[in-house]
């Protein structure tokens, strides 16, 4: 089984990660053509960052 995920912003990375660490093939379609930065921020509260700790990458986002 393959899934199909659109939007390639935190809910559809973060499950791109859940599913590739369960074996579960994925494909993630995002409507821009090129990741770059747009000005905005992004917060991250603890329920949030607890839950990247769990997919193994909250350590890369300290000291940023």
């Amino acid at each position: 089984m393959e899934i199909a995920i659109v939007g390639a912003g935190i809910g559809g990375l973060s499950l791109a990660l859940a599913l590739h660490r369960h074996g579960v093939l994925s494909e993630v379609h995002e409507s821009v053509p090129e990741v770059r930065e747009i000005g905005v921020g992004i917060t991250l509260l603890p329920h949030a960052m607890r839950e990247l700790a769990l997919f193994g990458r909250a350590g890369r986002l300290v000291g940023l």
